[in-house]
């Protein structure tokens, strides 16, 4: 069983991803989002370890060239915890 701290981040950035895609109007945005992150919770459900599942979300970004703003959501998150 995954540790529920190794989820928090997790669990932040999807919640800033939600508020992304209810702010965003533009719907190519809302659905590279979508397509990132619409794994996340099955694979936490699983027990899926944090970091595999950051390194998933990772790579699913690069297949949209987007990075660097992933990146800045964890960060974010990363940064607000300390």
């Amino acid at each position: 069983m995954q540790p529920d701290d190794d989820y928090k981040v997790l669990l932040a950035v999807m919640a800033n991803v939600f508020i992304a895609i209810r702010a965003a109007e533009n719907t190519k945005k809302t659905a590279i989002l979508a397509d990132i992150f619409h794994n996340v919770p099955a694979r936490m459900a699983n027990h899926h370890r944090a970091e595999d599942i950051e390194r998933e979300i990772y790579s699913r970004a690069a297949d949209f060239d987007c990075e660097k703003y992933v990146d800045a959501m964890f960060t974010s998150v990363r940064n607000a915890s300390k």
